[in-house]
């Protein structure tokens, strides 16, 4: 018996689309995360005085910039995870998590963004990250921040934050993140408040 050409053209496509359909059925889910802020204001210094800080854009280094999260192997190789991705830029979500943060650690001072230009802060923050990846379970950031008050000298204080997450989970990954974007929002506060500001009494958010 011959077989028509229209009946082996329609076999051979329901095979390709049986066989699509078995790829993207065993395909990876790519999962968007967020950083997650500090959810209340700590319990402020009666005395700490009242001042309007600008926190600038904060800068990274170009290779971090991007929506995937940066894996660390050994000392020269990196990852771009394109399963586990922030929702926005890194910069970006850093900027957002670090002024809510500050706005909750600093409840006496009004904390803007750069984009305020009607304002004249008492206060400027600029903050640059040179290392937020993922190594050995860990989340590792690295930069530095520079404090600039009227008619006084910068302050520069570098910073090398960690935080080991407590499972082997990319669920697990935000949240280290988080607190480690967390720590480097009191060390800020700290400055700011100066050394003989009280410490800061954090409440059971922070873990």
């Amino acid at each position: 018996m011959r077989i028509r050409p229209t009946a082996l053209l329609l076999c051979f496509s329901i095979g390709i689309l049986a066989t699509l359909t078995g790829c993207l059925g065993t395909s990876r889910q790519t999962h968007y995360f967020t950083l997650n802020a500090l959810a209340e204001p700590v319990q402020s210094d009666s005395l700490a005085t009242s001042s309007t800080i600008m926190l600038r854009r904060v800068k990274t280094a170009t290779y971090l910039d991007r929506a995937p999260m940066v894996l660390r192997q050994g000392e020269h190789q990196i990852i771009l995870d394109d399963f586990n991705q922030w929702s926005q830029s890194l910069s970006q979500e850093i900027d957002t998590t670090l002024q809510q943060n500050l706005t909750r650690l600093l409840p006496q001072s009004t904390i803007v963004s750069e984009w305020a230009n009607e304002i004249d802060p008492d206060k400027t923050i600029s903050i640059h990250i040179l290392r937020f990846d993922w190594q050995d379970n860990t989340a590792n950031l690295e930069g530095r921040f520079i404090l600039q008050c009227k008619e006084q000298k910068p302050v520069i204080r570098p910073f090398n934050l960690t935080q080991a997450a407590p499972e082997k989970s990319s669920a697990a990954m935000p949240e280290a993140y988080s607190q480690v974007i967390l720590k480097l929002s009191e060390s800020i506060a700290q400055t700011i408040q100066g050394p003989n500001a009280k410490p800061l009494e954090m409440g059971q958010n922070t873990n």
